[in-house]
């Protein structure tokens, strides 16, 4: 077991919940819930456990499992060699995404000059919900469970045919209900199917409705009968499960995070080099130039910066088709969080302009970098302060200055390098200015490619922030 420890009212949690077989931790973000759910595992009885997470934190929960479990945890991902390599060698955790898991089909269809449909033949189906199954796993934390929304989903199918495989099951998400309180039949489903069989049952027995006057097929008014709320006793019998079955903590409370600070605390995403850039790091390590590619450093210096480009993304030296770690993982991230106000920082320009059509193809993306006008840059702040742009990348010697991003909920930091004042300015560019802005959630997330200098470089960092942080708040330090 880990040197780490839990908090006391982290501890009171897995007391709790350790004695159940299906439990929820509907805690807000930042509160603890991964290391929660991990040490609650590892009281259950011994058996493979499954992680079901988002695409954008894969490899955090592979890592905080090693940290904190220290046993091996698999990630599946990649090409399907690798993927059967992670089922094979999966003993202890395995970490899968919503959309690999979920089960689809897929058609070869036949139009006609205009476009429409005339014929569709099924071709295939992906999804590695039968393999999971295959393997037996025993115990089952899905991350986010919002994200499987929707009771006929493919999402939510998988999850539901899970439930009925794991012994031992638990669902963590900050919104239970993130549209209707009738969304929390999924949750219920999930973890307690034989009580909460079918969706229409308990939207007949549980929620409200309303009439309203629809056309009919006929071209005639029809009533139609449209969910509203929990009723009364839906509502009691929600809360005294969840008040059983479940924990639910704030950031705020006064037992959870007293010294929480103002400035949200950077997570850090580290990422594993693809076989591309190890090779080509190795030879420039070496040889000052890469074997096969044009890429020769003249210095030190010159082979520091095609060092960290090579980490940022291959494609801005090398000569090849697949996309770095890190910008897939952005794309990812954006799929997810399409509607969350982000910015992300880098020093290349160059990666910038490999980035920005494909995140654009995902949604509207404004970019700053040192080309940008004032007059631009003005009015890119405006787009995305009224939400008309949500995702911003910006050069960050370009960009740490002179804008006011305080309707932003996340930063994201490609890469980093000193000077320290300039991360922590690009940081403060999404502190709130007035107080109606004060309680918009802050994220700060550092992505790091593991085995790199980027590793380094934030431990650099890191540690010539808190000298500063002394200096600054010198009399804080002394009473200490």
């Amino acid at each position: 077991m880990s040197n780490l420890k839990l908090r006391p009212y982290q501890e009171q949690d897995v007391e709790k919940l350790q004695v159940f077989k299906a439990c929820a931790n509907l805690s807000r973000p930042r509160t603890g819930k991964t290391p929660t759910s991990l040490i609650l595992s590892s009281k259950w009885p011994e058996g493979k456990t499954l992680i079901v997470c988002t695409g954008s934190m894969l490899y955090k929960w592979q890592k905080e499992y090693q940290d904190w479990l220290k046993q091996p945890c698999e990630v599946y991902t990649g090409t399907p060699k690798q993927r059967k390599e992670a089922l094979k060698n999966w003993t202890h955790g395995l970490v899968i995404t919503y959309d690999t898991l979920k089960e689809v089909d897929h058609y070869n269809y036949i139009k006609d000059e205009e476009g429409n449909i005339l014929e569709k033949d099924y071709s295939h189906t992906t999804g590695a919900i039968a393999s999971i199954r295959k393997s037996k796993p025993k115990k089952l934390i899905v991350d986010e469970f919002h994200r499987a929304k929707g009771h006929k989903t493919a999402r939510a199918a998988a999850l539901n045919l899970l439930s009925k495989d794991c012994e031992y099951k638990i669902a963590l998400t900050g919104t239970p209900a993130y549209s209707t309180q009738l969304d929390v039949y999924n949750m219920l489903h999930f973890l307690w199917p034989e009580q909460f069989d079918t969706y229409w049952n308990f939207r007949q027995k549980f929620v409200k409705h309303h009439s309203i006057w629809v056309k009919g097929r006929s071209g005639r008014p029809e009533e139609k009968l449209v969910p509203d709320k929990l009723n009364t006793i839906g509502t009691k019998l929600v809360h005294k499960i969840f008040d059983k079955y479940a924990v639910q903590h704030k950031a705020s409370d006064p037992d959870v995070m007293p010294w929480l600070p103002k400035d949200p605390i950077p997570e850090l995403i580290e990422l594993p080099m693809d076989n591309t850039q190890k090779k080509a790091l190795k030879d420039l390590e070496e040889w000052f130039e890469t074997e096969g590619e044009e890429v020769i450093a003249k210095n030190g210096l010159d082979r520091i910066t095609k060092y960290r480009q090579i980490i940022s993304e291959p494609q801005i030296l090398l000569a090849v088709k697949t996309l770095g770690p890190k910008t897939k993982w952005i794309l990812e991230y954006m799929k997810e969080y399409i509607d969350t106000p982000t910015i992300y920082f880098t020093n290349s320009t160059k990666h910038i302009k490999i980035l920005l059509p494909l995140m654009q193809k995902i949604a509207p993306t404004a970019y700053i970098i040192g080309a940008t006008t004032k007059k631009e840059r003005f009015q890119i702040e405006e787009d995305f302060q009224t939400g008309k742009v949500k995702h911003l990348i910006c050069n960050t010697q370009a960009a740490q200055e002179g804008l006011t991003l305080d309707t932003g909920e996340c930063i994201i930091f490609i890469e980093q390098f000193p000077p320290v004042g300039s991360i922590d300015q690009a940081s403060q560019r999404f502190t709130a200015t007035v107080e109606s802005k004060k309680d918009i959630p802050k994220r700060i997330i550092k992505l790091i490619l593991k085995g790199t200098y980027d590793e380094v470089i934030n431990t650099i960092i890191d540690s010539r922030q808190e000298n500063v942080n002394v200096l600054n708040d010198f009399k804080n330090y002394i009473r200490r």
